[in-house]
């Protein structure tokens, strides 16, 4: 009798699996593809690019990020119990726990829902499509930026679903199949505007550190703020100018919204205040006088102890129920998010060890890009910068190509006249839009994962992602040089 078949994804699987573990484990004994190349470069490069792929592809974050730290203990670069404590050793790490718990209460409270709820039935967009579909993807955006994306995509769905049900159409429609996108879109963009949670905190931190001095926050907060809000505009512009039907929007009524909750209770008001009040402190080390009270508080406790003592707070008073205003065990155990915890402490020591001395590749790739550099106008270097970073990222994990670039790009770039700060910038916007392809972000991989429920096909996904792509690149073209004339 013939064995029970098994699955061709499964074989699939376990065939990527393999092969990406002999990278990690046994890549030294590939011989190195530059002269400027060590041999034990070429290992830690295997390790790294092997845990990428296993990232991007087979779903996995926690074991594969867990395996990479161990490979790279095993090589001559350092030892397991030293490549660990690189790991978990970082406060980045304690940073981004204690910004999800915050992030994970506001999501599982509703709070996010009653905000979108109350701003969406507002009597000034009855009436007006156009307008209707801008402060939705303005109001995702923004919420983004203080919860979690991934939830605010999911809510945003919803939104859009009951919109559907309300007029009786079908989501199949092609406006509600290029909302869905655009929502994926807009929320990721919005992560951008906070970067101290999740993945980006250890971009942020290691950009900070490459600088050698303290990070100037304003201008880049400016400057995605801006983004943001051109990206909306540009979205509904592109719905009028290629006459996508939104006629059946005209006559929605919008206080149908309203009848769901447009209230915040005591907690949900709580959990919002404590995220914004963290990220007002915590951002006055940037912006506030030096001597002030609240940059002296925000230099002595630092980001990671502001959202901690936030935390802190809520879990110690209690409500009018006599509970915890914030049930620390109960927030984190649904939507944890340990993915992001994950991928930075091993991401961050091996991106590390990456471009340490005796691996060549600072060399290498110096040799490579300077040359093009050098010939290119600043134009031409923020360019080959947005392009080699959004390609690479939608076919790689974010965080993995973000840490990879990030502190090989920057030097290269000032050596050939650019500014190293927004060199740093650059990349650090561009390596948060892998949204085309499942591999490129978690965004990219909800949205895939749900194509039935929301009746997008993969062209949908991949063109309307395109669209804002190219978008970006045209609008980088232009913002990225005359911010480096500034920042020089």
């Amino acid at each position: 009798m013939a064995g029970p078949k098994v699955k061709k994804s499964t074989i699939q699987y376990y065939v990527i699996v393999v092969i990406c573990l002999f990278l990690m484990f046994f890549g030294g004994v590939i011989p190195p593809f530059a002269s400027e190349i060590t041999q034990l470069g070429m290992q830690i490069l295997c390790i790294f690019v092997g845990m990428v792929i296993l990232w991007s592809t087979v779903g996995g974050i926690v074991w594969p990020s867990i395996l990479g730290v161990i490979a790279l203990g095993l090589t001559d670069y350092t030892t397991v119990g030293a490549a660990i404590t690189a790991a978990i050793g970082q406060s980045t790490l304690w940073q981004i726990m204690m910004c999800i718990v915050l992030a994970s209460a506001i999501a599982q409270s509703g709070a996010g829902e009653v905000i979108a709820r109350w701003a969406l039935s507002r009597k000034f967009v009855k009436g007006h499509p156009y307008l209707f579909s801008f402060i939705y993807l303005m109001i995702f955006w923004l919420i983004a930026a203080v919860s979690n994306p991934l939830g605010m995509i999911l809510l945003g769905w919803t939104v859009l679903e009951g919109v559907a049900n309300v007029l009786k159409q079908d989501l199949a429609k092609p406006y509600f199949r290029c909302m869905s996108v655009f929502t994926v879109v807009v929320c990721s963009i919005g992560d951008l505007i906070i970067p101290f949670k999740t993945w980006l905190t250890a971009l942020w931190n290691a950009f900070g550190e490459m600088m050698g001095s303290e990070l100037s926050f304003v201008p880049y907060l400016i400057m995605v703020l801006a983004f943001g809000l051109l990206t909306e505009l540009m979205m509904v512009i592109f719905i009028k100018v290629v006459k996508i039907d939104v006629s059946f929007l005209r006559d929605f009524d919008t206080a149908a919204l309203a009848e769901g909750k447009t209230r915040m209770n005591g907690r949900q008001i709580a959990y919002l205040v404590a995220m914004l009040v963290s990220i007002i402190i915590g951002l006055s080390g940037y912006i506030m006088p030096e001597g002030s009270l609240l940059r002296n508080v925000s230099t002595t406790l630092t980001m990671a102890g502001v959202f901690s003592v936030a935390v802190a707070l809520l879990a110690m008073f209690k409500g009018k129920d006599g509970k915890p205003l914030l049930d620390f065990k109960k927030t984190m155990a649904p939507g944890a998010y340990w993915g992001s915890f994950f991928i930075v402490a091993a991401a961050i020591p091996l991106a590390s060890a990456l471009i340490s001395e005796g691996t060549g590749f600072p060399e290498w790739l110096t040799n490579v890009l300077t040359p093009i550099f050098e010939s290119s106008s600043i134009l031409g270097i923020y360019l080959v910068l947005m392009i080699s970073t959004t390609l690479l990222t939608n076919v790689a994990s974010n965080a993995g190509v973000g840490m990879m670039l990030l502190p090989l790009a920057m030097p290269i770039a000032e050596a050939a006249g650019a500014s190293k700060f927004i060199a740093g910038i650059c990349v650090i916007v561009s390596a948060c839009l892998g949204l085309m392809t499942p591999g490129g972000s978690a965004a990219a991989a909800l949205i895939y994962g749900n194509r039935d429920q929301l009746k997008v096909t993969v062209k949908d996904i991949a063109g309307y992602s395109a669209v804002f792509i190219l978008f970006y690149f045209i609008l980088g073209g232009i913002m990225y040089p005359v911010l480096d004339s500034f920042f020089k």
